[in-house]
C-alpha cells in the first residue's frame, strides 16, 4: 500500500488527475463481489495519507447499503455530513440508507439540503424517500413528493411510484392513481393498470380490481389477456374460485380467447375450491375454441373426478387423454392411485 501511495503522491507532483483515478479504482473494487470491505480499509488508510474525497465515500457507501451494511454506510456518512465538499451522489446514496434504519426524518433533511442547492434527486433516493413516508403514515407528504419528482424528471416515472403505493391504503393509491391519470401529456400503461390492479387485490379489494379492466376500456386502453391473467392468478392464489370464474366470463365478453395454460388454471382454481362442474363447463368452451388439451389439462379434471368419487368419467377422459396422444406417466396413474385410496374407493 505504502508503494502506491508513492505513485499517487508522483503523480500529484505531476499535476495528473489523481482523485479522479481513484474513484475509478474503488469503483472497479467494489463492483467485484466480495471486496467491499477491502475498499473501505483501503479507504481509510489513503484518508490518512490525504488521499481522499466525497466521490469515494459515495462509491463506498452504495456499495455497503447494498451488500446491507446500512450502519456502515452511515457512519462513513458521519464522517462527510459536515464537510463542505458535500456532493448530489453523496445525498442520493445516503437517504436510502436513512429509509432503510427509519430515520424518516433524517432522509427528509438530506432531500431538503439537496432542494437549497437545487440539486436533482434520483430515481432511487425519490422512490425510498416516498416509500418512507408511506410507511410512517405521511401519505399527503409522499403525495407532495411525487409531484416534485415529476417536475423534475418526466411523468413515466409515475409508474414506477404506483409500484411503491401498492403496498399502501387503496385509498391513498387510487387517489395517486387518478391524480397522474390527470397529468397533461401523460397516460397510464399496461404496466401502471396491472399494479393498480395488484394494489387493490392486496388491500382486499378485489372486487374493485375486477373492474380495472372496464376502467382500461374507458380510458381508451383495451385490456388484453395479460390483465385477466393477472386477475385469474391473483384470485386463484387466494383460494377464490368463484371470483376466478366470474373473471373468465368477463374475458369471454371482451371477446379475448384464453390460451391453453389460462384454461389449466382456470379449472385447477375451479376444482381446486370444489367447483368440479364449473370446471367442466370450462372444458367444454375449451374444446368449442378448437384448443388441443395438454396432459396437465386432463390432470387436473381426472384429479377433480376422482376426488368426487366420478369414477367411471375419470376413466372415460383417462381413454381421451390416449386418444390424444397425450400419453399418460407414471405420475398420472399415482395421482388416481393417491385420491381413490384417499376417498376410500
Amino acid at each position: 500500500m505504502d508503494e502506491i501511495c508513492k505513485l499517487l503522491q508522483q503523480m500529484r507532483n505531476l499535476g495528473l488527475h489523481v482523485i479522479e483515478d481513484l474513484s475509478n479504482f474503488f469503483s472497479f473494487m467494489v463492483g467485484k463481489g466480495g471486496r467491499e470491505y477491502k475498499a473501505l480499509e483501503t479507504l481509510k488508510y489513503l484518508k490518512a495519507r490525504g488521499f481522499c474525497n466525497v466521490s469515494i465515500y459515495s462509491i463506498i457507501i452504495q456499495a455497503l447499503h447494498k451488500i446491507g451494511d446500512v450502519k456502515g454506510a452511515l457512519s462513513l456518512f458521519e464522517e462527510m455530513k459536515d464537510s463542505e465538499y458535500m456532493r448530489l451522489r453523496l445525498c442520493n446514496n445516503v437517504i436510502p440508507c436513512f429509509v432503510d434504519v427509519g430515520d424518516i426524518k433524517a432522509a427528509c433533511s438530506c432531500y431538503n439540503k439537496m432542494k437549497e442547492k437545487s440539486w436533482v434527486p434520483t430515481i432511487s433516493a425519490y422512490s425510498s424517500l416516498v416509500y418512507g413516508l408511506c410507511k410512517i403514515g405521511e401519505i399527503d407528504a409522499a403525495l407532495t413528493l411525487v409531484r416534485h419528482c415529476l417536475g423534475n424528471v418526466t411523468y413515466k416515472w409515475a409508474n414506477r411510484f404506483q409500484i411503491y403505493l401498492e403496498h399502501h391504503p387503496c385509498i391513498l393509491s387510487s387517489k395517486f392513481f387518478h391524480w397522474a391519470g390527470k397529468q397533461k401529456g401523460f397516460r397510464h400503461d399496461f404496466a401502471s393498470y396491472n399494479a393498480f390492479a395488484y394494489c387493490l387485490n392486496r388491500t382486499n379489494y378485489f372486487r374493485a380490481a375486477d373492474q380495472v379492466p372496464e376502467l382500461m376500456n374507458m380510458q381508451g386502453k383495451p385490456p388484453t389477456e395479460k390483465q385477466f391473467e393477472i386477475l385469474i392468478r391473483m384470485h386463484s392464489d387466494a383460494g377464490r374460485g368463484l371470483r376466478v370464474y366470474y373473471v373468465y366470463e368477463k374475458m369471454k365478453k371482451f371477446g379475448i380467447k384464453p390460451r391453453v395454460f389460462l384454461y389449466n388454471r382456470v379449472m385447477d382454481a375451479l376444482v381446486k375450491t370444489d367447483h368440479l362442474d364449473l370446471a367442466l363447463a370450462v372444458y367444454e368452451d375449451f374444446k368449442e375454441d378448437g384448443l388441443v388439451e395438454e396432459s396437465v389439462t386432463f390432470m387436473i379434471l381426472i384429479k377433480g373426478l376422482c376426488r368426487e368419487g366420478r369414477i367411471d368419467e375419470a376413466f372415460e377422459l383417462l381413454g381421451r387423454m390416449r386418444e390424444n396422444l397425450c400419453k399418460p406417466d407414471v405420475f398420472t396413474y399415482t395421482a388416481m392411485i393417491r385420491v381413490l385410496i384417499a376417498k376410500g374407493i
